[in-house]
C-alpha cells in the first residue's frame, strides 16, 4: 500500500481443492502478509458471506503496501474494501499496477487474475481505505468466470494469443506494422473486429488487415532543373521544401499548370511543381529604417507593398519595447511598406525592477534555500561548477518571492527526499529564472521549483521560467514535474520553456510542467514551449500534467510541444495528460504536439482516461504512437502527417501567432516562445 491508513480484514488463499490460508483480524498473519496485528484499525460493520461480521482492518505496512506470492499460476485474488470513514474524494486502490476506483461508503469488491506464480503487491492512495476480506482461489471459484482464447493472425503467422474474460473487452493488443502498408483493422471473418467496442463472447480469431500504401512523386522544378523529387502518400499534403534562391531573382512560389499551388491540397496523383520567379530588377524596394533615438539599428529592404517580416527586436536594460512610431504616430508591423520609412523604438520604463534581498554568490544562494518567507532576487548569474552536490534536505515550506532578473542558476545537483530548490512551496512567486544544466533529485516527489504545493487557499506564481539541459527525477505516485512535483493548491503557471530535458519518475504520474494534481483547486498553464524533452514513469503520464484527481479545475491554452516524447511503460498515456480524475472539469485549447506516445494500454490523443469539460484546437504532427488508442482521441483532421506551413499556424492556431509572446522559428517549422 502506498497510505498509512490502509487495512486488510480476511485473506485466504486456496488451492483447486482446500483452504491453505486465510487472514482475517482473529488469525496469526506472520505466514503470509507483512501486516501484524499492531495495525487493526477499527471500521464500519461488514457481513461475509458466511455471516461472519468484520468490524477492524489490517494496516498496509510501513512502506505502504501490502505483498504476497503465489506458487500457481491462474489464480483469483478477491478483494473487500472501503474507506474507514466517508470521505469527500473517494479513493483507488492498485493490484499489481493495476488501479481501481473504490467506493466512498459501500463495500468494493474488486477481481483480478494472478496470471502468473509470483510476488503481488496491493497499494491505496487514501489514507482512510481498509481491506476487509482477501481471498485468492482456483481461477473460476469466486464468481464461475468463463475466459475465451483470442488469437491474432497475420495471415498464417501468429502474433499472439491472449486470454480475456468473457463479455469484456481485449486490452493491451498493439496494433502490427509491415513495410509498404497501413494497418486497417482487425478482420473476424469478413468484418472489423473493433478492440474499443466489441466485446469477447466465444473463441476467436482475429486476422490482420492491411491496405497497400501508394505513393506519388512530387517533383520540384526550376525550368529544367530537378530541385527535389518527394514520395508522398496518397490523399496526403506534401510539405513545401526550402524555397529556392537564384541570383537576381525573387522566389514567388510554387506552381501546379501555371497556378500557384496551394499545399493544403492533399496529393491524389504524380505532381510538377515549378518555381515561379521575379526579375529583381522589376522590382521596387523600399527601405525601412529602424532608429532608437539617434542610432540606427537595422535597415531593412522590403519590396513594396509586402509587410515586414523580420523587424529587429532590440533590448535596454530598465526597459521594454513597447512598438514603433513613424512621424510620431504609431506604426503596427501589419501594414504594407509603399514608400521609405524611419521607424523609431518605443519604450516604456520596465515594471520589473527587483526588490528585496539580492543574491549574488553560491553562498548567498545557499543561505536563501533555509529561507521560509521575504523577497529575493538574483543580482548575478549563479554558478555551481565545482560546488559539491547538495544533499541538505532543510524540509523549508518558502511563502515568499525569487525574482531572477533574468539571470541563470547553472550546474547544480540537488538532492532531497521532495527533490526541488524548495521541498514544499505556498503562495510563493518565482519568475525571469533561466536554469541550465541543474540535475533535481527527489526521492519521493519531484520538480525543478519545488516537490509541492500543499494544500493551501493561496496562489502561487511561475511566470517567465527558462528550463533546458537539465534532468528531474522522482520516485514516488505523488508526481514529478519541470515546475512542481504535486500540486494541491492554486497555481498560476505562464510562459515557461522547457528544452533539452528529461523527467523521469519510477512510480507514477510525470508531465512537463506539473506531475500529479490533487484537490479542488484553479490551475491556470498558458503559453508553455517544450522542445526536445523525454518524460517517462510507470503510468499517468503526460506532456503537460501526468495526473489530476479531486476535482481540480485545470485551464490549459496556448501550448506548443516538438521533439517530445512521453512514454508509461504500463498503462495511461496523453499529450495533455495520462490520468483526468473526474469527468467533465477542466478546458484546453491551442495545443500542438510532435514526437512519440508509448504506452502499454490507454493510450491516447488528449486524455487516456476520464474526459475534460472541452477541449478544441488540439492538433498532433508526425507523431509516432505506440500501444492501443482509448480515451479522448482527435478527429483526422487534427491528426497532420508532417509539421505544417508558417501559414497554417495563423490559419488554425491565431491565438499563439497574434500572441507576442511567441515567433516563428523557420527551422523548426513551428511557433515558439521568444
Amino acid at each position: 500500500r502506498d497510505n498509512k491508513e490502509l487495512g486488510v480484514y480476511y485473506v485466504r488463499v486456496y488451492t483447486d481443492d482446500s483452504v491453505t490460508f486465510e487472514l482475517h483480524d482473529e488469525l496469526n498473519t506472520d505466514d503470509f502478509f507483512t501486516a501484524t496485528t499492531s495495525r487493526i484499525t477499527d471500521m464500519p460493520a461488514y457481513e461475509l458471506a458466511d455471516g461472519t461480521i468484520i468490524t477492524k482492518a489490517i494496516k498496509f505496512d510501513g512502506s505502504g503496501q501490502i505483498s504476497f506470492a503465489t506458487d500457481v499460476p491462474g489464480l483469483m485474488l478477491e478483494l473487500h474494501i472501503r474507506t474507514r470513514k466517508d470521505t469527500d474524494t473517494g479513493a483507488r486502490v492498485s493490484i499489481d499496477g493495476e488501479i481501481f476506483d473504490v467506493s466512498n461508503t459501500e463495500v468494493t469488491i474488486i477481481t483480478v487474475t494472478l496470471a502468473e506464480a509470483k510476488e503481488y503487491v496491493i497499494k491505496r492512495d487514501n489514507k482512510e481505505l481498509g481491506v476487509y476480506y482477501v481471498k485468492v482461489t482456483s481461477k473460476g471459484e469466486i464468481l464461475d468466470k468463463v475466459f475465451h482464447n483470442v488469437t491474432f493472425m497475420d495471415g498464417d503467422t501468429q502474433l499472439n494469443v491472449v486470454e480475456v474474460e468473457e463479455g469484456k473487452l481485449i486490452t493491451g493488443q498493439t496494433n502490427p506494422t509491415k513495410d509498404g502498408y497501413h494497418f486497417v483493422g482487425w478482420l473476424l471473418g469478413d468484418v472489423i473486429f473493433d478492440l474499443t467496442k466489441d466485446e469477447v463472447t466465444e473463441e476467436l480469431v482475429l486476422v490482420a488487415k492491411w491496405e497497400e500504401i501508394v505513393y506519388h512523386s512530387v517533383k520540384f522544378m526550376d525550368g529544367e532543373l530537378e530541385i527535389d523529387d518527394l514520395q508522398v502518400e496518397d490523399g496526403k499534403l506534401v510539405s513545401a521544401i526550402t524555397e529556392p534562391t537564384k541570383e537576381g531573382f525573387i522566389f514567388v512560389h510554387w506552381a501546379l499548370d501555371e497556378q500557384e499551388f496551394d499545399f493544403e491540397t492533399v496529393v491524389t496523383k504524380d505532381l510538377v511543381l515549378v518555381a515561379v520567379w521575379e526579375d529583381i530588377d522589376n522590382i521596387t524596394f523600399r527601405t525601412v529604417t529602424f532608429m532608437d533615438g539617434e542610432t540606427t539599428l537595422e535597415e531593412l529592404d522590403v519590396e513594396d507593398g509586402k509587410l515586414i517580416t523580420n523587424a529587429p527586436n532590440p533590448t535596454k536594460e530598465g526597459f521594454v519595447l513597447t512598438g514603433w512610431e513613424l512621424n510620431g504616430e504609431a506604426f503596427t508591423l501589419d501594414t504594407p511598406v509603399t514608400a521609405d520609412l524611419v521607424l523609431v523604438a518605443v519604450w516604456e520604463e520596465s515594471s520589473n525592477v527587483p526588490v528585496g534581498t539580492p543574491i549574488s554568490t553560491v553562498a548567498e544562494f545557499m543561505e536563501f534555500l533555509n529561507q521560509t518567507s521575504g523577497d529575493y532576487y538574483l543580482a548575478n548569474d549563479i554558478d555551481f561548477t565545482g560546488f559539491d552536490p547538495l544533499t541538505n534536505d532543510e524540509k523549508k515550506t518558502f511563502t515568499g518571492t525569487l525574482d531572477g532578473n533574468f539571470k541563470t542558476i547553472s550546474n547544480l545537483t540537488r538532492t532531497t527526499e521532495r527533490g526541488g530548490l524548495f521541498r514544499s512551496i505556498k503562495g510563493a512567486t518565482f519568475k525571469n529564472i533561466t536554469f541550465d544544466n541543474v540535475t533535481m533529485v527527489g526521492t519521493n516527489r519531484a520538480g525543478m521549483i519545488a516537490g509541492e504545493a500543499p494544500k493551501d487557499d493561496n496562489v502561487s506564481t511561475f511566470e517567465n521560467i527558462v528550463i533546458i539541459n537539465s534532468t528531474i527525477n522522482g520516485a514516488a505516485n505523488n508526481g514529478v514535474g519541470a515546475i512542481v512535483g504535486m500540486g494541491q493548491s492554486n497555481l498560476v503557471i505562464n510562459n515557461i520553456k522547457v528544452i533539452n530535458t528529461n523527467l523521469s519518475n519510477t512510480a507514477q504520474a510525470a508531465g512537463a510542467i506539473i506531475g500529479q494534481i490533487d484537490g479542488a483547486y484553479n490551475i491556470s498553464i498558458s503559453d508553455i514551449f517544450i522542445q526536445s524533452v523525454d518524460i517517462e514513469a510507470k503510468s499517468r503520464v503526460g506532456s503537460i500534467y501526468g495526473e489530476s484527481k479531486n476535482g481540480a479545475v485545470i485551464t490549459i491554452s496556448n501550448v506548443v510541444a516538438v521533439n517530445t516524447n512521453i512514454k508509461a511503460t504500463e498503462s495511461n498515456v496523453a499529450v495533455v495528460a495520462g490520468y483526468h480524475n473526474v469527468d467533465g472539469i477542466g478546458s484546453v485549447s491551442n495545443v500542438f504536439y510532435n514526437g512519440t506516445i508509448e504506452g502499454t494500454s490507454k493510450v491516447a490523443h488528449v486524455v487516456a482516461e476520464k474526459v475534460l469539460e472541452s477541449y478544441e484546437s488540439v492538433y498532433i504532427a508526425n507523431t509516432t504512437i505506440t500501444g492501443t488508442l482509448n480515451g479522448t482521441t482527435l478527429t483526422e483532421d487534427s491528426i497532420l502527417e508532417s509539421i505544417p506551413s508558417e501559414a497554417w499556424w495563423s490559419e488554425n492556431l491565431p491565438s499563439i501567432t497574434i500572441n507576442n509572446l511567441w515567433e516563428f522559428d523557420s527551422t523548426l517549422n513551428v511557433y515558439k516562445l521568444k
